[in-house]
């Protein structure tokens, strides 16, 4: 009797091939679930950017475009504006309302190195800025494409953007830099 009961046991406990089946099953279903809350629930602002929509000017400020208004654009700094300054420890920002020219200066930057004026690449009137940096001014350095941007301006004249350097052009102008 006891044999009898090893030996069922033996074969409740050896998964047979519909068993491995459905756990398999089960597991690539988890997979999947998890798969959509990470990518639309936990993360919904996933930020897909195209680094290549960005302008630059020769100050080392860069503005984008919003993807559904275009007479609205995002200003941050560069990486290499960024890498120059060294730890960013303040911010000073321009206030919402204000109105600036292409190429007015607007705020400045304190690094542990330096501080730099901030200039606006087109011209237009303040909409929004980063209150972020108030209190993490570090932004800036550990992402200064994305969390780490300046202010979003509503532009007045959209030819500006066109006079800025895209990417390529912008790389190309970082080399002769001595």
């Amino acid at each position: 009797m006891k044999q009898i009961i090893n030996r069922n046991l033996f074969i409740f406990l050896q998964p047979d091939f519909y068993q491995v089946f459905l756990y398999l099953e089960i597991i690539f279903i988890m997979i999947i679930i998890f798969v959509f809350w990470f990518f639309m629930i936990y993360q919904p602002k996933l930020k897909i950017i195209n680094k290549k929509d960005r302008r630059y000017s020769e100050k080392h400020e860069w503005v984008l475009l919003d993807s559904n208004d275009k007479t609205i654009g995002t200003v941050g700094i560069s990486q290499y504006a960024q890498e120059s300054l060294g730890d960013v420890v303040y911010v000073q920002l321009p206030e919402i309302d204000s109105e600036f020219n292409q190429n007015d200066e607007i705020g400045a930057i304190e690094s542990v190195k330096a501080a730099n004026e901030i200039y606006t690449p087109v011209s237009g009137t303040i909409i929004d800025i980063n209150k972020n940096l108030e209190e993490k001014p570090g932004l800036i350095n550990t992402s200064c494409y994305d969390d780490g941007w300046l202010f979003k301006i509503r532009i007045k004249d959209s030819k500006e953007i066109d006079g800025l350097m895209d990417e390529q052009a912008y790389e190309e102008f970082q080399k002769a830099i001595p």
